[in-house]
């Protein structure tokens, strides 16, 4: 791939094919080589597969791989003028989701890293934190391409909406149980514990639900009125 910006060939970063990286690397900001394109008879299920080596300085760091199984509908995408656009645009939106989620994980796990007080936070604190959002990084990493497929895959916009709903879930519900496992794993003193873990846990919900979070899959409930 060439950088239509700078005019450059793709050099590969030590972080590989990560799928933050890889979705990048797809999107319509890069030339693609000529292989990427399928032929016109090629309509079925393919697999993309992307190597490289890292440079360093006199050596190589390392060489990386990542093989993606495509189905049709990405398959025709790639082969048709804006159809990677729109597979790009899917992938985007659910990167930033992502940064949205570890960004409300790293603030509950440093919560409770500091013994359950919001205005003491220190980088020891932050970097336990990271710790944690980059295990969370790595469960999206597995599977992200095939549930980004799902969505792609879908005609109507409800269905679209509500398959990325569902995504958006299982997703909060993975850094939710990352939470609770730094809450069993990190140092506290026994008598901040349960203070530190109650806080945590509402800055994550609260911040979730709010309306810089995901307040749509969070919908209050209206008050009845008991007089009818």
């Amino acid at each position: 791939p060439v950088n239509k910006k700078d005019e450059k060939s793709l050099t590969l970063s030590a972080a590989g094919f990560t799928y933050r990286r890889t979705a990048e690397y797809l999107s319509t900001d890069w030339q693609q080589p000529v292989l990427f394109e399928p032929l016109e008879s090629e309509n079925d299920d393919m697999v993309l597969v992307a190597r490289g080596m890292v440079r360093g300085q006199g050596k190589t760091e390392g060489y990386h791989e990542r093989i993606i199984p495509l189905k049709q509908k990405a398959v025709r995408a790639i082969g048709r003028r804006g159809g990677l656009e729109e597979l790009g645009e899917i992938s985007s939106a659910r990167v930033d989701d992502v940064r949205k989620i570890q960004r409300i994980l790293r603030h509950a796990v440093s919560v409770f890293a500091a013994g359950g007080s919001t205005d003491n936070i220190g980088d020891e604190h932050r970097e336990r934190a990271n710790a944690w959002a980059n295990r969370h990084d790595e469960i999206v990493d597995r599977d992200f391409f095939e549930d980004l497929q799902d969505e792609f895959e879908r005609d109507g916009a409800d269905e679209r909406r509500q398959v990325r709903k569902d995504w958006q879930l299982r997703v909060i519900s993975d850094a939710r149980e990352l939470l609770h496992q730094a809450e069993d794993a990190l140092p506290c003193p026994s008598i901040q514990r349960y203070r530190a873990r109650v806080r945590a846990d509402s800055v994550f919900e609260g911040r979730i639900r709010s309306n810089n979070g995901f307040p749509e899959l969070y919908p209050r409930e209206e008050a009845t009125n008991d007089n009818g």
